[in-house]
C-alpha cells in the first residue's frame, strides 16, 4: 500500500509521530507519550549489539546474542515527564536474563543514552543503593537511570 509518507526516512517519520503525540496530548486525547519507544529500543539494540529478537511470548528477555539473553527497556523523556524510571521489572531476582539494555530517548526519538547492565550488577545495586527499588504496588523492581550509581553502565 502506497502512502503519502513513503518518501520519509525512519527518523523523519518518528519526528512526525512525536509532533502528532504532542498535539494529541495537548488536546487531551492521550495521556502518555511513551510509545513506540519500546519497539524502537528493541530494533536499535538488535542492530547495535547484533542480537536476535525473541518471540513476543518469551518471558523475561527480549533478544538473544553471544549466548546471552537480553532484556530491553526504554524510556522517552518529554517536557511533561522527565522521569528516568524504567518500567517495572518482575524478573531481576530470577535467572531469566543476563543483561538489561536500556535506551533513553529524547522526545523526538533520538537516542540520548544507552545503558547496558549485567543482571548480577542489578542484584548488587538492590542490596547497596537506591538505584533499583522495589515497588510493592507493581510487585517488581524499578530501575532509576538518573542515579549516579548507574553512570558506569552508560555506554552512550
Amino acid at each position: 500500500m502506497t502512502s503519502k509518507l513513503d518518501h520519509l526516512s525512519e527518523m523523519q517519520l518518528l519526528k512526525l509521530y512525536s509532533d502528532v503525540l504532542r498535539t494529541l496530548r495537548e488536546k487531551k486525547v492521550v495521556r502518555s507519550s511513551n510509545n513506540p519507544a519500546a519497539d524502537r529500543a528493541e530494533d536499535l539494540a538488535c542492530r547495535r549489539f547484533h542480537l536476535r529478537l525473541a518471540s513476543k511470548s518469551t518471558k523475561s528477555y527480549d533478544a538473544i546474542g553471544r549466548g546471552k539473553k537480553d532484556q530491553i527497556k526504554s524510556r522517552r523523556i518529554t517536557k511533561e515527564n522527565p522521569s528516568m524510571l524504567l518500567g517495572v521489572n518482575r524478573n531481576i531476582d530470577h535467572d531469566g536474563f543476563d543483561y538489561l539494555i536500556a535506551y533513553v530517548f529524547n522526545e523526538d526519538f533520538t537516542v540520548k543514552w544507552i545503558f547496558k547492565i549485567r543482571r548480577e550488577a542489578l542484584l548488587q545495586l538492590i542490596k547497596t543503593t537506591k538505584a533499583v527499588g522495589y515497588s510493592k504496588a507493581n510487585q517488581g523492581h524499578v530501575v532509576n537511570l538518573h542515579r549516579k550509581e548507574l553512570l558506569e553502565f552508560r555506554i552512550k
